[in-house]
Parts: structure tokens; C-alpha cells; sequence
């Protein structure tokens, strides 16, 4: 039966015990119902006044117990079995007021249901009924036990700087969402050492709350400290951070990570791979939070960007930034400079001469002595002046690098600062390396020494030789062979040079199939008979697609060759210098163009050309023969008064052979004289 309630009254505990257990779980109810909790539940439990047994002999939470973690469950012992009669359970909460609640289950266990939305939740056990009479209970029971704030079950770990210069600026900022005030009774923090994936040491925090702001600060740096802790009590990594609510007790050293009552973590390290021990204080796929990600790790802390965010157990939005302990996370990030590309290009081979480094920066930035270096093989270390800037660098060296060494570029991190203010990171993090090789050694100095352009027949006896001067064996690698044509002034074929040599002699020929002296093959009728040019330069046939116009960049020597000039032709040759004709003695088909005496002469210049017969690899012959000419007569051109019986005397340049009708007949008297003196 039911009475009405009498006035509430202290209960005083008998000593027999009979216990119905309210396995009440405060969060689960919550998070069923969508409801909220209040800043601080009081919960109060009516009992109405009964008029003898049964009687409550205790309640768990004790009464006016304080910080009751949200996942308690909640009981109250009675001294026999007992039954309850529809509403007899009824929640008042000093916010939200009284929500009634249905009861299931008996004698001794009963599961709670809302009959009624609230937005918090708490217990009151009245009305009870028994079996037998005496049946209710002789008063109401109370008791008014308290929930851990709810405002604190929100709390996220704000900021962690564990990697400090002197262990004395660590510290761990706790952040309530700016609420403010916020009592921090039965929350716990517990550090977790990742070589061992242990609880190593924790901090209870009864007794504190947030600043007027939302901030709490457990710091090794007493100037700026809520909770003073120990110097080095955070290890570098990889370690961890927990928020429990866990009002029982400091939890167990050396316990493995606990997940029961957890509210947040942050696993970190400065730059080794996860802990997958610690991972599981985290949400599913949450990573690990590198204090080193900028390179700045003793002057960096990590926090959540923007200030507060990402939610509880999740370690995405945390970043790396100068440590702001107390004030919103400065979330202003600075990338380190780097290098976004480095001339002479890694891998390529250069000219000596072209050996000048360009480096251009992600940001404008600032070298300091020391920032560019370069050595070669054979060279050493190389000083440079370095120019430009604040982007893109150049560094001339200042001994040219030798024929065919092989370099290395770098770019030493510590020396290159960027100019912004935003700090860390101000220097790149990484030294940048790259290599190249300069290129061998360019026979600079050959000459065409003979080029034979219109032979007998269908022209299968063309050749062209180069001559080094008498060296022998010279490397041509690096040389290009090219022919240009005098009816557009453009190259029509280019014969690449690279990994040939001239023979002991200092000869190298190039030519048709038929000419036994070739040291590389020309095919048939493959030089023209003129006007037109052969040009040797540095560089390769990649350098000269047929087409190419003509050009001195790179020209080592040239000839032109033809009996018309040209005058598109003649810019490959030094000035005043003509076109050498092979038809100059009248038979171009028998002769070649060929220096002499052999090699003289100078490159692009073509005046000791002559036509002459062909010596392929081998010396210049050199052979000429003028036609004879008179040098002197007797009597002398003009005399007068000559007797009629005067010897007539002519003089030759060389020995002549006379044909019968040489001179005029009605000459009476003859003589040949050669050579006058």
C-alpha cells in the first residue's frame, strides 16, 4: 500500500543488511537519452515514511560523497527483500528538479528506466513495498551524494611541450572550452613511458579548477604553474598523456594503458615511429604527434589548431608552435625554407666554364658564410662568391673546375635562416646535396686539316681529316662534326665525335667506304661539292638537327670551301678569310682541299688551302706546279738600234720544252736560256 510521504529525516543504519543493487551507469543513461549534465548534481533519494520494516540500511554513494565518476552504479541495501510499487523511484536533481523513473526487477535488483526526458541524472528510492506487513518503511531516506562536475568531463588536453632545452619549461595545459572555473575534483592525469607502455607517474587534481579563461596548467616552470611538477617528470617520446575521471584514487603505477574512465590522451615522440602499445589511449586511426615536425623541437610545443579542437581522444589537429601556456594556441605556421631547384642540374655534365651554382628558396631567406659549398674530385674544395638573393642565390666558383671532374654541390641547412618573423622553424632542416660532372677535356685545338668534297665518278672517295696538330691519340669525345649547306645556310648532317681518337699520328679521318684510311664512315656522295662548309664544334648532334642555321657558339674550326662566295657561309671563318676552291688547279676531281705545309694556317682560316692530290691520315704533300713564264729577254723590251745579226736570248721561270713553232719563224737565229742568274 501507499502512504503520503512524512517529513525526511536523517536515516540512521541498523545493523542487519540486505542489499538491491541499482546498477545505474550515469554516462550510459546520458548517452541514450541525449541528455546533458548540469554543472554539479545533487541527487537526493525519497524513501516516503512506512510504518515499520523493512528499512534502508545503507546507500551507495555514501551520503553527501562528492565527485561521483558519471559510470557509478548505483545501490541502496535493504534489511529484507522488498518489492516496489509503479513510481515509488523518483530523481531530483538541483537543476533539473524531479524526473520520475520506473524500477524493474525484485527482490534485491531492480534496473532503472527514465519515465520522464531530464537533463541529469541522479536517484531517489521511496514508496518501497514488501511482501508481509509491517509493509512500508517507517520514514523517507535521502541522501545527497555528488557527480564530478560535467563541465570537466569536456576537458581536453590543450597543449603538451615535453621537449625542452633544460627539463624546465614543461608543461601540460588542460582546456575547458573557455568556460572558466571549472572544478577539476575527480579528474586524474597519468604519463605513460612508451619503452615500456607502463603508467609511470600521475597527478590528481582535486582541488583545482580552470582559470576565469578555461585554462589549467601542470608545469615544471613555477612562473607560469597551477600544479607544480617535477623537472623531467615529461619524457621526450615516445610517450603519453592521459585525463582520467577517476575519483577513487591515484591509479596504479605500472599499470598497462587504461581505458576505463579515460577522458583524453596525446601520444607524441619527437619523430619515431608510433608506439602502437600507447595507441590504444587513442581513437581508432588517431596518429601519433611528432614535437620534432618542424625540426624546432625543444622550441616547439605541440597543441591543437585551432585552439581547443579535434575533440577528445583525437590527435589530428595538433601542430607544432611556439608553447603559449595560459592564452589560446598561437596557430600561425611557418614551413622551414627549402630548396625548390639548384642549377647546374642534378646528374648533367657542364663546361668548365658554365660550373656556376644558382640555388632558388621556397621563401626569401638569408645565407650566412658557409651556406654554399663545392668540391670536386680533383679539385678539392672550390671557394665561390656568392650574389643574389633573398630567393634565388648564385655562387661563381673562383678556380675553375678541372676537365672531366666529378662534383658535389651543397647547401648546408644550418646557414640558410628565412627572414620571416614567424619562429620556429628559421632554418631549413635538411642539408641539400647534388651532383654533376664537368665535362672531359674538349680537344679545342683540332684542326680540318683536307677535305675532299668532288671525287671521280658518283663521289665514293669524299673524306674529311681532322688533325690535332701531332699529338696522337687525342680524345675528340665532346665534338661534333658538321656540315652546312651554302643554298640555305643551314646544317644537313651532324657526325658525333664522342668516344673517337685520333691515331698516333694525330690523324682522324672520316669517309666513304671505298677510302681504306677511314676511321669512321661517311656514306657515299655524303659531302657536297660547294659552295658549303665543314665545321667542327663543341657539343653533339643533339646540339645540330638537320636544319640548324649556322652558328659560332661552341665552333672550333671551320673551312668553306667552293669557287663563289658565300656570304652566309663566311661567318665561320676569321675575317678577310676566302672560300678554298678545289677546282683552283682545274681538276677538283683529282685534288682536295688540304693545308700547307700540313696544319698550318690557324683555325677558321682557310688561306693555306690548296688543291692538291688527296693524302688521307697521313701528311700533307704539298706539291705545286705554276706555268712557266718568261723572266727576261735579249735585246731587252724596247732597245733600239739592234744589230740585224743579233742573238735572240729568252729566259724562262723553269725549265721549258719548246714546241717547233714556239717563236717566229722570219727569226733567223734562236736560243732558250732558263733561269736568268
Amino acid at each position: 500500500m501507499h502512504r503520503s510521504p512524512k517529513a525526511r529525516a536523517p536515516f540512521q543504519e541498523p545493523g542487519s543488511k540486505r542489499h538491491v543493487w541499482l546498477p545505474i551507469a550515469l554516462f550510459s543513461l546520458f548517452s541514450l537519452f541525449g541528455l546533458a549534465f548540469p554543472a554539479v548534481n545533487t541527487y537526493a533519494y525519497y524513501l516516503p515514511q512506512t510504518d515499520s520494516a523493512p528499512f534502508v540500511t545503507a546507500t551507495q554513494p555514501a551520503h553527501q560523497a562528492v565527485n561521483i565518476p558519471p559510470n557509478t552504479a548505483l545501490a541502496v541495501t535493504f534489511s529484507e527483500p522488498v518489492s516496489l510499487a509503479n513510481g515509488a523511484i523518483t530523481l531530483t536533481c538541483s537543476q533539473s528538479g524531479q524526473v520520475l523513473l520506473t524500477a524493474s526487477g525484485e527482490p534485491e535488483t531492480f534496473a532503472l528506466t527514465l519515465s520522464a526526458a531530464g537533463d541529469c541524472l541522479g536517484t531517489a528510492f521511496a514508496h518501497l513495498n514488501s511482501d508481509d506487513p509491517p509493509d512500508m518503511i517507517t520514514s523517507d531516506h535521502y541522501r545527497t551524494p555528488r557527480t564530478i562536475d560535467t563541465t570537466a568531463l569536456d576537458i581536453v588536453i590543450n597543449e603538451v611541450d615535453a621537449i625542452t632545452t633544460n627539463s624546465g619549461h614543461e608543461l601540460i595545459e588542460l582546456y575547458d572550452g573557455g568556460s572558466g572555473h571549472t572544478p577539476l575534483d575527480g579528474l586524474q592525469l597519468a604519463f605513460y613511458n612508451g619503452a615500456t607502455d607502463t603508467l609511470y607517474t600521475n597527478y590528481v587534481l582535486n582541488g583545482y579548477q580552470t582559470d576565469a579563461d578555461g585554462y589549467f596548467l601542470i608545469s615544471s616552470d613555477s612562473a607560469v604553474a597551477d600544479l607544480l611538477m617535477a623537472r623531467g617528470a615529461l619524457l621526450d617520446g615516445p610517450a603519453a598523456v592521459a585525463l582520467y575521471a577517476a575519483p577513487g584514487g591515484a591509479l596504479p603505477i605500472n599499470s598497462p594503458p587504461i581505458v576505463d574512465g579515460l577522458l583524453d590522451a596525446i601520444v607524441y615522440g619527437n619523430g619515431q615511429a608510433a608506439d602502437a602499445g600507447l595507441l590504444p589511449l587513442l581513437e581508432a586511426n588517431e596518429p601519433q604527434v611528432d614535437e620534432d615536425s618542424r625540426g624546432q623541437a625543444t622550441a616547439d610545443s605541440n597543441q591543437r589548431c585551432p585552439n581547443g579542437s579535434g575533440g577528445q581522444r583525437r590527435t589530428g589537429t595538433y601542430r607544432q608552435n611556439t608553447p603559449t601556456p595560459g592564452v589560446p594556441n598561437d596557430c600561425a605556421t611557418d614551413a622551414a625554407p627549402e630548396v625548390i631547384t639548384v642549377e647546374p642540374i642534378a646528374g648533367t655534365e657542364v663546361q668548365p666554364a658554365d660550373v656556376a651554382l644558382s640555388v632558388t628558396f621556397s621563401e626569401p631567406v638569408t645565407l650566412s658564410p658557409g651556406a654554399l659549398k663545392l668540391e670536386c674530385d680533383t679539385n678539392g674544395s672550390i671557394p665561390l662568391t656568392v650574389s643574389g638573393g633573398p630567393i634565388t642565390y648564385t655562387a661563381t666558383p673562383q678556380q675553375t673546375p678541372d676537365w672531366g671532374a666529378a662534383c658535389a654541390a651543397t647547401v648546408v641547412a644550418q646557414y640558410v635562416s628565412d627572414v620571416d618573423t614567424t619562429d620556429p622553424p628559421d632554418i631549413m632542416v635538411n642539408n641539400r646535396v647534388w651532383t654533376f660532372a664537368v665535362a672531359p677535356k674538349i680537344a679545342t685545338h683540332m684542326l680540318i686539316n683536307e677535305v675532299d668534297s668532288d671525287t671521280p665518278g658518283q663521289d665514293m672517295a669524299e673524306f674529311i681529316e681532322l688533325y690535332d696538330g701531332g699529338d696522337g691519340h687525342t680524345d675528340l669525345s665532346g665534338l661534333v662534326v658538321v656540315l652546312f649547306n651554302g643554298g640555305n645556310d643551314k646544317s644537313y648532317r651532324a657526325i658525333d665525335l664522342d668516344g673517337q681518337a685520333t691515331d698516333a699520328d694525330g690523324y682522324f679521318v672520316i669517309g666513304n667506304k671505298a677510302l681504306n684510311e677511314r676511321n669512321l664512315t661517311l656514306p657515299d656522295a655524303g659531302v657536297q661539292n660547294g659552295p658549303d662548309a665543314v665545321a667542327i664544334y663543341a657539343g653533339g648532334t643533339a646540339d645540330f638537327p638537320n636544319g640548324t642555321p649556322v652558328t659560332t657558339n661552341n665552333l672550333v674550326d671551320a673551312m668553306v670551301y667552293g669557287s663563289t662566295q658565300d656570304a652566309g657561309l663566311k661567318v665561320l671563318l676569321e675575317s678577310g678569310q676566302d672560300p678554298a676552291d678545289e677546282n683552283g688547279r682545274g681538276d677538283a676531281e683529282i685534288h682536295s682541299n688540304q693545308r700547307c705545309p700540313n696544319g698550318t694556317g690557324g683555325q677558321r682560316k682557310t688561306e693555306t688551302f690548296k688543291p692538291n692530290l688527296p693524302t688521307p691520315g697521313s701528311v700533307n704533300v704539298c706539291t705545286s706546279d705554276d706555268a712557266p713564264r718568261v723572266t727576261g729577254t735579249t735585246p731587252a723590251n724596247g732597245a733600239q738600234n739592234v744589230a740585224l745579226d743579233i742573238e735572240l736570248v729568252v729566259e724562262f721561270s723553269e725549265p721549258v720544252q719548246t714546241k717547233s713553232d714556239w717563236g717566229y719563224p722570219e727569226l733567223h737565229r734562236q736560243r732558250v736560256a732558263c733561269c736568268s742568274g
